[in-house]
């Protein structure tokens, strides 16, 4: 189930849209003029979709249908409802004969604030009226706060009817998308996550932020690794007994299975997920198996596969990563590299003026402006979304220079075949769209 069009009726009692996204080159790019909805249709979106009724309530429009590829559609009309004075919306769908009236917050809510996070430890409170969400870094009011988790997290016994229906959550569950706003380069941050009352808030560097998740998914990724070959070490007698009856790899095979594990965990080694002392070069000439080491050999090689798949899926996303960046990075003389400890590791490289700074390491907040976006959004498409997912990106050509605009489309390209995610975005930009305007949709004024 996947959204097949959005249209938009009455956006700022002016606008009516119509957006049909590209199902099979998973790009839809929205353009026009400043003032005509491009921002608020992909706030509606991301509303809808993840129970944030208050923005919903936020945006003038009268209705808003999203049909699916299944032929099921989703709709919100918005005006004063007579028999459901508590609601201005009203969300209805070919899956369901029920409409739904999000109620606000302030009719139901018997739960103190104070017990949100209580129940949901992920949340914290940063101001009077104002939540983050710590896994995504969404600012959530206590009603999204309540229609997001109320099912799942929070005692029924404090609220009174604050839910979605059933087949509103399943559409939810099966079409998750993730806003990526065009302030992304700062975000919230707790001085001290243990003291909840006297807990402070700050602004920190979403760079640095993203740095530490990055070398603590390597961490996980290499404590998953020690696990499964410890695993592996233990039964590995037990399993070259019950093997040695079991087909074995030929010795041709054997040097094959052995130069290219070996180039696969130098590879990694370079994608800082390995230490180097973990090289173990194993030189052996066909001359010396024999079919007891045949035996041995075809055991060994099956289990080193298997500890090192466990890097596969982040090797795959840190190449990607490197590779783009580093084609960015090298008109300014720097290069980024990874390691557990710091994550991303920037790094002047080959600068013909100033040979004494080569592979000086640099603070990431010495990054300009693009070069944050720039490994921002890669890293969020890359690491925090999960596929399947409708990405929303507002505004990518921010701080981009116009080379790198015109490349954006490529690397979204190679993104979206590795993580499996559709994108829609919103652009001013021709240099962003470059040839494919087959991909866009205009936002028009209403016609006269």
């Amino acid at each position: 189930m996947k959204i097949q069009q959005i249209s938009i009726t009455g956006l700022f009692g002016v606008f009516d849209h119509v957006i049909p996204l590209n199902q099979e080159d998973r790009i839809t790019i929205i353009h026009g003029p400043n003032g005509f909805g491009k921002t608020s249709i992909l706030r509606l979106i991301d509303g809808l979709f993840n129970a944030k009724y208050s923005v919903l309530n936020s945006i003038p429009f009268g209705t808003f249908k999203v049909d699916f590829d299944d032929g099921n559609t989703l709709e919100v009309s918005k005006k004063d409802i007579y028999h459901h004075p508590e609601s201005t919306l009203c969300i209805v769908s070919s899956l369901s004969e029920e409409p739904f009236y999000p109620k606000s917050i302030k009719f139901n809510l018997e739960m103190p604030s104070e017990i949100v996070e209580d129940f949901l430890p992920e949340i914290k409170r940063i101001s009077r009226d104002e939540w983050l969400y710590t896994p995504t870094n969404d600012i959530l009011s206590l009603e999204e706060i309540i229609y997001r988790f109320a099912k799942y997290r929070i005692p029924q016994g404090f609220l009174k009817d604050i839910k979605n229906p059933e087949w509103l959550e399943k559409i939810q569950e099966n079409i998750p998308v993730r806003l990526v706003k065009s302030q992304r380069l700062s975000s919230f941050y707790s001085y001290n996550n243990s003291e909840k009352i006297n807990r402070e808030f700050g602004m920190e560097s979403t760079i640095v932020q993203y740095s530490q998740k990055l070398a603590n998914s390597i961490q996980h990724a290499r404590s998953e690794y020690g696990r499964v070959s410890q695993s592996l070490d233990r039964t590995f007698p037990v399993r070259l007994v019950k093997k040695e009856s079991e087909p074995k790899f030929t010795k041709e095979e054997l040097r094959d299975q052995l130069n290219r594990l070996e180039e696969y965990r130098s590879h990694l080694i370079g994608l800082g997920l390995l230490d180097r002392g973990e090289n173990i070069e194993l030189k052996i000439s066909l001359k010396e198996i024999d079919e007891s080491t045949q035996s041995v050999l075809s055991v060994y090689m099956k289990d080193m596969k298997r500890k090192l798949d466990v890097f596969q899926e982040i090797a795959n996303k840190i190449e990607l990563l490197r590779k783009v960046v580093n084609h960015k990075f090298k008109y300014s003389y720097k290069k980024i590299e990874f390691n557990q400890k710091d994550g991303f590791v920037v790094s002047l490289s080959d600068h013909p003026l100033s040979s004494d700074d080569n592979g000086k390491n640099l603070d990431l907040t010495e990054l300009s402006s693009g070069e944050q976006h720039e490994l921002v959004l890669l890293y969020e498409l890359l690491f925090k979304v999960k596929p399947n997912t409708l990405v929303l990106i507002d505004e990518p050509e921010l701080s981009l220079h116009v080379g790198w605009q015109s490349e954006f489309l490529q690397d979204l390209q190679d993104i979206i075949k590795l993580a499996d995610i559709d994108i829609l975005m919103a652009t001013h930009s021709p240099d962003i769209i470059q040839d494919r305007w087959d991909w866009t949709v205009e936002l028009k004024r209403p016609k006269s």
